[in-house]
């Protein structure tokens, strides 16, 4: 081979290689694998926290998830904190020297325990005394647990009465103090605590920015602003069918707690005793299966709703429609349904 013809072949290698990488640049590559479209419109955020003897449930609808989980963070420390200073049950809170101390001068108490004491008392007297913090006196006469249960005799009730008068609770608004009249006395804030707490959550969330958003503490529910596009919707448990409703309501900026004889009652002898007390007689409510209350505060829902459970449907009705902003739904013995003026052609029954 000459080496003109070498230096030819040479070139012609080179070009045709030149050509195939210059194809081969050129060829269509697979197309990247596509990002996962980022969430539109508002995310739910959705976080639990046991508290009071029930969970608190926080739902929170958000452009910033993270923003909405700090702010149901700094509610839930409000509500651990409400816990602390108002349950029965710690013999070192606020509402246990209460009582220990019941029979002596009144004594200084955290400015909310005083602020909570002072909204009971005001929805017992716009109740006439159908609800009363100082029913607690019956605590351990009646058992209404179904493993533990108790029915006390007539006897037993009638001692106890006496210590059962909201009218007999001190107030000292100097002092932020509270004291019980008589030696045995005792305060109960679980028939108002949980809805106040509601209203600290959600005050706490509003103030960080949240718009939209519902706390429930086992049925005290306060909602803010709409469900993204629409009212929430919010049901009412049937008082005789387990884990079913018996209505809903679309509401937008309102508390609403029910209270029912299903939660907590024994039978005996064919009849329901439930742990709603009447005040009045030391025994529990049997005129009523239901009583759902739709206010502005959640504390004011969960504290009628009690005393229109005591109350009954003609008594607690009149005192409903006596309330500006306030609305109910009664559900008697019978499982006969009044609805207040406000709530008429409102309520979506569902049998």
């Amino acid at each position: 081979m000459t080496r003109k013809i070498f230096q030819a072949l040479t070139i012609l290698i080179a070009v045709a290689g030149l050509a195939f990488f210059t194809a081969a640049c050129e060829r269509p590559q697979p197309p990247a694998p596509l990002a996962p479209p980022k969430p539109t419109g508002p995310q739910e955020i959705k976080l639990e926290q046991p508290a009071m003897g029930t969970v608190f449930e926080y739902i929170v609808f958000s452009d910033d998830p993270e923003s909405a989980r700090n702010a149901i963070a700094a509610a839930m420390i409000l509500v651990q904190r409400a816990e602390s200073l108002m349950s029965d049950r710690r013999p070192d809170s606020e509402v246990s020297r209460i009582g220990k101390a019941a029979g002596g001068p009144p004594i200084a108490v955290d400015p909310e325990v005083f602020e909570v004491v002072e909204r009971s008392l005001r929805i017992s007297e716009l109740s006439g005394g159908a609800f009363d913090i100082t029913v607690a006196a019956l605590r351990g006469v009646w058992s209404v647990n179904p493993e533990h249960p108790r029915i006390p005799t007539a006897a037993e009730v009638q001692a106890k009465l006496p210590l059962i008068d909201w009218r007999k609770v001190i107030l000292d608004r100097e002092r932020h103090a509270v004291g019980l009249a008589a030696p045995g006395m005792a305060i109960d804030l679980g028939g108002i605590a949980k809805g106040y707490a509601v209203d600290l959550a959600v005050a706490k969330l509003k103030e960080l920015g949240v718009t939209m958003a519902s706390v429930n503490a086992g049925g005290n529910l306060r909602v803010m602003g709409p469900h993204v596009d629409r009212p929430w919707n919010v049901g009412i448990q049937h008082p005789r069918k387990k884990d079913e409703l018996i209505a809903w309501l679309g509401l937008s900026d309102r508390a609403v707690s029910t209270s029912g004889d299903y939660e907590k009652f024994i039978e005996q002898d064919k009849k329901r005793y439930c742990h709603i007390m009447d005040p009045k007689t030391g025994m529990p409510v049997m005129h009523t299966q239901s009583v759902t209350i739709v206010a502005p505060d959640a504390y004011q829902a969960d504290g009628l709703s009690t005393a229109v459970f005591v109350l009954g449907h003609e008594q607690g009705m009149a005192l409903i429609e006596s309330l500006p902003g306030v609305e109910g739904v009664i559900i008697d013995a019978e499982g006969r349904r009044y609805e207040s003026s406000g709530l008429q052609g409102k309520v979506n029954w569902l049998e």
